[in-house]
């Protein structure tokens, strides 16, 4: 059994675009559509360990809040433990967490571990 499962995950955001003056795109807008993942497969086994590099935007960050069902896939789907993470996402939460680098939960008095062990609890 697969701990993470991803099929076809895709994730795209609007955004108006800044073409015309303040007005005029306050009263009409024009949207663009602006893809941050496109059609990620991934299968990761249990045990595996895996890691997400690529530049700034690549969409690393918009991935990890999807798996983690912090935001809803515009198509595709993804599976965590056997669990849909839009659906069931308490319930992941207390199999999975995450820890983002700009929002340190790390206390600097404590080796790594230790903040691990305490949060975790």
């Amino acid at each position: 059994m697969n701990s993470i499962t991803t099929k076809n995950l895709t994730k795209s955001f609007k955004t108006i675009s800044k073409e015309r003056s303040s007005l005029r795109r306050y009263f009409f807008p024009k949207y663009q559509e602006f893809t941050a993942v496109s059609n990620l497969n991934l299968q990761v086994k249990k045990g595996e360990r895996v890691a997400l590099v690529g530049p700034n935007g690549a969409g690393k960050s918009t991935t990890i809040k999807m798996l983690t069902g912090i935001l809803t896939p515009t198509s595709g789907q993804v599976e965590i433990l056997g669990k849909d993470p839009k659906k069931e996402r308490k319930a992941l939460t207390k199999e999975m967490s995450v820890l983002f680098g700009h929002c340190s939960k790390l206390w600097f008095h404590l080796p790594p571990m230790d903040s691990f062990l305490l949060l975790g609890s």
